[in-house]
């Protein structure tokens, strides 16, 4: 026996819901997509800027149950119908804005005979690398899930400076142990931590130069009352790795070609490690020396 599944993309609303719009605007929303005899399709992408539903294009797909993966396109305002077996169906909905893949939808769906069902999909914006993030800066890593509560890293927009100085030490480190902080990982994912490692260390031994050390000017930054964002972090060696290859070779990002501190130690007593965006150099230095800060965080 076959079941009937419609899904409807004909409406895109508003977030009120109240009026049909051309557009999609406002903040997250939802894509709720009616399976069985009709219904509407409302959505709103996850950001402030208008995108006329012309230029959109819908790829609606399903997969799994017990039949093949079918595949729709809409261009603009539609409507798409399958023809299941009744299952489980995973729905994927990809939106392209001309060629750019701007925003994406999952669900999984237990087809049955019996009364329409209607199922809430959670439409999500998608951040390709180089892309401008929420806080304005540069996207450079997409990690393909949200696990740990975060997907993407994106870069500052510019480097740190205070009072005009854009060189910073990086900290000052004991001397009676290899490693004093200790637990400050190279990984992805890890510079929000070493971050919170290195100001600990700070404020417990008391020491506190004229200017701020590396990790101290982004806890600045962060402490800004005029800024929107607050969870800015020192990148780990891998990350601002990455930054590197993904943004400065690029030619994004407003870099300059010069060393870059990193959130991580090295294994020698007073040393931490750096990236040379110029492309000569890449390992460890004393942490006397000054380069330059770039803030990045986590969304």
């Amino acid at each position: 026996m076959k079941t009937k599944l419609r899904i409807i993309t004909a409406v895109i609303c508003s977030l009120a819901l109240s009026a049909c719009l051309s557009e999609w605007k406002g903040n997250e929303g939802t894509f709720t997509i009616s399976v069985g005899g009709g219904g509407n399709s409302r959505a709103a992408l996850p950001w402030n800027e208008k995108i006329d539903i012309d230029d959109l294009i819908h790829n609606i797909t399903i997969s799994g149950g017990s039949g093949p993966e079918q595949t729709e396109t809409v261009k603009g305002a539609g409507a798409v119908s399958f023809s299941v077996n009744p299952g489980v169906w995973l729905i994927s909905v990809r939106v392209y804005n001309e060629e750019k893949f701007i925003a994406e939808a999952y669900e999984a769906v237990e087809i049955e005979p019996g009364p329409n069902k209607t199922v809430s999909m959670q439409m999500k914006r998608v951040y390709p690398v180089g892309d401008t993030g929420p806080a304005g800066g540069y996207v450079f890593y997409d990690k393909g899930n949200d696990l740990g509560g975060w997907r993407y890293l994106e870069a500052a927009p510019a480097d740190e400076k205070y009072n005009n100085n854009d060189l910073f030490f990086w900290a000052e480190l004991r001397q009676d142990s290899p490693i004093p902080i200790g637990g400050t990982s190279r990984a992805i994912g890890a510079g929000k931590e070493n971050t919170s490692r290195i100001l600990e260390y700070i404020q417990q031994e008391g020491i506190h130069g004229n200017a701020p050390y590396a990790a101290e000017i982004i806890d600045l930054k962060n402490k800004d009352e005029n800024g929107e964002y607050n969870d800015w972090f020192l990148p780990s060696y891998f990350e601002l790795n990455l930054i590197h290859r993904n943004l400065h070779d690029n030619d994004s990002g407003n870099f300059y070609s010069g060393k870059y501190w990193s959130s991580t130690e090295s294994s020698e007593n007073g040393y931490a490690l750096f990236v040379d965006f110029s492309g000569i150099e890449i390992g460890d230095s004393s942490t006397h020396e000054q380069y330059r800060v770039r803030a990045i965080r986590q969304f």
